[in-house]
C-alpha cells in the first residue's frame, strides 16, 4: 500500500477490507474534508489489482467525477482499464462491454443519471459489476438510487460514502439504512472530533442577530405549512419587501468589510432562493436573483434599491472579472469554468463568490477562508455540506481558522404567530431547526466530547445590530445554548396556558421531546433551569385557579406541567452525575441550587425518586416496558388501535411516551436499557419520537 495514507486511514482501510469479507453492503460516515474520496481511491486500487470489476458512482455531480479523476492522476494509480460515463465525457457501449468482460481489473466512473438514461448501459453494469463505491450515498435514499441498488446482481458488494447519512428535516428524516435492510455503518467520525484532532480547521463562528421577524422577508403568514418544506423562499414581490432585502444586503456588506479582508482571502456566500420579483417596471425573471443582488451590493453597484438600472454581470467594462461574482445555472459552461478557475487563484478576482444552490457537494477548495450563510435552512444535511466547504485544511496553511458568518432572524415570532398549531407533528422541529444556534449545537454536541475541548476550537460570537448607532455590538457565546432553548420553552408554555379544552396529548409529547435536548454544563445553566421551573410552577398555579378550563383540561394541564418539571429535573440530575468536569463540591452546589435536599453521593437515589414522581415507574418497571415494546416493534400495534397486546386497558399512549423519554436518562446506568433502546432505534420505532 502507498504510504500516502495516514495511520488512521490505514486502520479504516483494513476495517473496510475485513468487513467485506463477510458482508455485502455498508457505509462510511465521515465529515466533508476528512478525505473519504482519497481513501476510496486506495480501496479501488486494491480491488482493481485483485482483478475486480468496479464502479464509482455519484448521484448527479459531474464536477465530482472530474475532481476524482484529478486525484487519481495525482496519486499516479495505473488504471489502464477505465472509463467515465457522464454527459461531460465521450464513451461507447463497446468500451463498456470490453471492460466488463476483461479478465483483469476494471473501473468505471459514472453518474447515476447517465446510467439510468441508457438502458443497455444500466443492464450491462448491474449484471456484471462486482463492487460499487457510491459517493454521497445519502442522495440514493428512497429514489432511483434504491432502484439501481436493488437491480445489482446479488453478489455485488456496495460501499456507501457520506458526511450526512440522512435526508430531510427533523421529524421527517430518511436515513441511509433505509437503502437496504443489510446496510450497516462500518466506520464513523464526527465533525467536532475532526476539529478537535486538527483534521479540520478551527472555527470562528459569528451569528448576526437582526432582531427582525422572519415574516418580514419570507412568505409564511399566509401558509403555515410552508415551514415544513425543505426550503424557505425569500419574498420580494413588493417594493417594501425588496427594500428590506436590499437593506439586509447593506448590513451584510458592513459586517463583510469589518470582519473579512475582502481582497486578502476568498469568501463563499450562500444566498436565498426567491419566489418572485415584482418591483417597479422590472419584470425579467432572474435566476439566483438574491445572489446577483448581493454581489452587486458588495461591488458598490447598488447604493439604493432599484433593479431597473442594474445590469448583472461578472465582468467589468474592461472584460475583467469583478472582485465579487455570482455563479448560477443560467451562466454559460465556459463562464462557470472561468469563474471557478479564477476563484481558486488566491491572487486574482473574484475574491468573493455568491451562489444559491451550487458548490454545495463535492466542491474542493481547501484555501477557502470565509463562508457567509444568508439562506435559512432546516436541513442539517444541507447545513453540514455548506459549512464543510470552508473546513478543509490547506497544506500551505495548516493553522487556518475558518470564518463562518450566519444571519439570524427572530424565529421566536413563528411560535407566537402559529399558536397551538406548533404542537402538530413536525412544526416545533421545523421552526427551531431554522435557528443557527440549534443547528450549530446539534453539530457540536453530536458526540459525547468534552465541551471545554470543543470550545477551545470553536469560537462563537453574536453581532446585534443597533439601528440607532448603525453599528454592531459583539458578544461572545458559549456552548451549550441553553438560554436560547429555554426561551423557546417559555413561548411554548404561554401557548399551553391559553388552551381551554382537551387532554393536551400532543402538547405533552412535543414539550418532552423539545426539553429532552437540554444540555447543562455550569452553575449558570442551573440558574436558568431554576427560573424555568419557577415559571412552570406559576403556570400550574394559574391553571389550578382558572375557572374557564374544563375539568378534563385542568387535570391534563396540571399533570403535564408537573411531569414536565420532574422530567427536566431528571434530565439535569443525569447530566450532573455524568459530567466528569465537575467536582463533587460543584455537583453538590448545583443540586442545592435546585432546592433538592441531597448531596452528590445520593444522586442516584434522588434520580430514582424523581423518576417515580415523573412517570410513576421504577427503573425496573421502565426496563420491563422496554422489553414489552421490543416484542411489538410494529408501530401500529403499539400506538395504533391494536394496543391490547402491549398495554392494559387504562394505560394511555402519552404515559408510555413519558416512560420512554425517562428511559433515555438511564442509558448509562443500565446496559439492558441501553441495548433495548438501541434495538428499537435500529428498527425505526423511536427515531422520530424521542431525542
Amino acid at each position: 500500500m502507498k504510504t500516502a495514507l495516514s495511520e488512521e486511514k490505514v486502520k479504516v482501510f483494513n476495517i473496510v477490507r475485513d468487513y467485506f469479507i463477510k458482508r455485502r453492503i455498508g457505509y462510511l460516515k465521515v465529515p466533508t474534508g476528512w478525505g473519504k474520496t482519497f481513501l476510496t481511491l486506495f480501496l479501488i486500487n486494491y480491488y482493481y489489482n485483485e482483478g475486480k470489476k468496479l464502479l464509482f458512482l455519484v448521484s448527479r455531480n459531474n464536477p465530482l467525477l472530474k475532481q476524482t479523476e484529478r486525484k487519481i492522476s495525482n496519486l499516479n494509480f495505473n488504471f489502464k482499464n477505465k472509463m467515465t460515463i457522464s454527459s461531460d465525457y465521450e464513451h461507447t457501449f463497446e468500451l463498456l462491454s470490453k471492460l466488463l468482460q476483461t479478465n483483469e481489473g476494471s473501473i468505471i466512473f459514472a453518474s447515476l443519471q447517465s446510467l439510468l438514461s441508457k438502458e443497455e448501459y444500466f443492464t450491462s453494469v448491474t449484471k456484471n459489476i462486482e463492487f460499487v463505491f457510491i459517493d454521497e450515498v445519502h442522495n440514493f435514499i428512497q429514489n432511483k438510487g434504491n432502484e439501481f441498488i436493488d437491480s445489482l446482481n446479488k453478489n455485488a458488494k456496495i460501499l456507501g460514502l457520506t458526511a450526512t447519512p440522512y435526508q430531510g428535516v427533523l421529524g421527517n428524516l430518511k436515513v441511509v439504512s433505509e437503502i437496504s435492510q443489510d446496510m450497516r455503518e462500518i466506520f464513523s467520525k464526527s465533525l467536532p472530533q475532526c476539529i478537535v484532532e486538527g483534521q479540520l480547521a478551527e472555527i470562528k463562528y459569528t451569528i448576526i442577530n437582526t432582531r427582525s421577524s422572519i415574516f418580514e422577508l419570507y412568505s409564511l403568514k399566509e401558509d403555515f405549512s410552508a415551514i415544513k418544506k425543505n426550503d424557505l423562499y425569500m419574498d420580494i414581490s413588493s417594493y417594501e419587501k425588496a427594500l428590506m432585502a436590499f437593506q439586509r444586503s447593506l448590513m451584510i456588506k458592513q459586517v463583510f468589510e469589518k470582519y473579512i479582508s475582502p481582497q486578502e482571502s476568498k469568501t463563499l456566500i450562500f444566498c436565498s432562493p426567491v419566489h418572485k420579483v415584482a418591483i417597479d417596471d422590472y419584470s425579467k425573471k432572474e435566476v439566483a436573483i438574491h445572489a446577483k443582488i448581493t454581489s452587486a451590493v458588495l461591488n458598490n453597484e447598488m447604493n439604493e434599491y432599484s433593479l431597473n438600472n442594474v445590469v448583472f454581470d461578472n465582468y467589468n467594462e474592461k472584460g475583467e472579472l469583478k472582485d465579487v461574482g455570482y455563479i448560477s445555472s443560467d451562466l454559460s459552461k465556459d463562464e462557470k469554468e472561468d469563474l471557478l478557475k479564477a476563484f481558486k487563484n488566491l491572487t486574482t478576482p473574484p475574491y468573493t463568490l455568491c451562489t444559491v444552490g451550487m458548490l454545495i457537494e463535492g466542491y474542493d477548495f481547501p484555501e477557502l477562508d470565509n463562508l457567509i450563510l444568508l439562506r435559512p435552512t432546516k436541513s442539517i444535511r444541507l447545513y453540514e455540506q455548506q459549512i464543510g466547504r470552508v473546513l478543509r485544511v490547506p497544506q500551505i496553511n495548516p493553522q487556518k481558522i475558518a470564518k463562518i458568518i450566519e444571519i439570524r432572524d427572530d424565529y421566536y415570532s413563528l411560535i407566537d404567530e402559529f399558536g397551538d398549531i406548533v404542537f402538530n407533528e413536525g412544526y416545533i422541529d421545523n421552526i427551531t431547526q431554522l435557528d443557527p444556534y440549534v443547528r450549530l449545537e446539534s453539530i457540536i454536541l453530536e458526540e459525547d466530547l468534552d465541551i471545554g475541548q470543543i470550545s477551545d476550537k470553536i469560537f462563537i460570537s453574536e453581532l446585534t445590530f443597533n439601528s440607532s448607532k448603525k453599528v454592531f455590538e459583539e458578544t461572545s457565546r458559549t456552548i451549550p445554548f441553553l438560554k436560547m432553548r429555554i426561551e423557546y420553552t417559555n413561548r411554548l408554555l404561554r401557548i399551553i396556558d391559553e388552551v381551554k379544552e382537551g387532554e393536551l396529548n400532543k402538547q405533552r409529547y412535543q414539550m418532552f421531546k423539545f426539553t429532552s435536548k437540554y444540555n447543562i454544563s455550569t452553575s449558570k445553566d442551573i440558574e436558568l433551569i431554576k427560573q424555568l421551573l419557577l415559571k412552570i410552577d406559576l403556570f400550574s398555579q394559574i391553571a389550578e385557579k382558572d375557572t374557564s378550563l374544563s375539568k378534563n383540561c385542568r387535570k391534563s394541564k396540571l399533570s403535564l406541567l408537573n411531569d414536565l418539571k420532574n422530567f427536566i429535573v431528571l434530565k439535569v440530575l443525569t447530566q450532573i452525575k455524568y459530567n466528569d468536569d465537575l467536582s463533587t463540591q460543584e455537583k453538590e452546589g448545583m443540586i442545592e441550587e435546585l432546592d433538592l435536599k441531597s448531596d452528590s453521593t445520593d444522586i442516584d437515589k434522588l434520580r430514582k425518586k424523581v423518576l417515580v414522581q415523573c412517570c410513576g415507574k421504577t427503573v425496573v418497571a421502565i426496563k420491563a416496558s422496554l422489553n414489552r415494546i421490543r416484542k411489538f416493534s410494529n408501530r401500529k400495534k403499539i400506538f395504533g388501535q391494536d394496543t391490547k397486546p402491549l398495554l392494559h386497558k387504562e394505560t394511555k399512549r402519552t404515559k408510555l411516551l413519558t416512560e420512554l423519554f425517562c428511559a433515555y436518562c438511564f442509558i448509562k446506568d443500565d446496559a439492558a436499557i441501553a441495548r433495548n433502546i438501541e434495538i428499537l432505534e435500529a428498527r425505526g420505532l423511536l427515531r422520530s419520537m424521542v431525542m
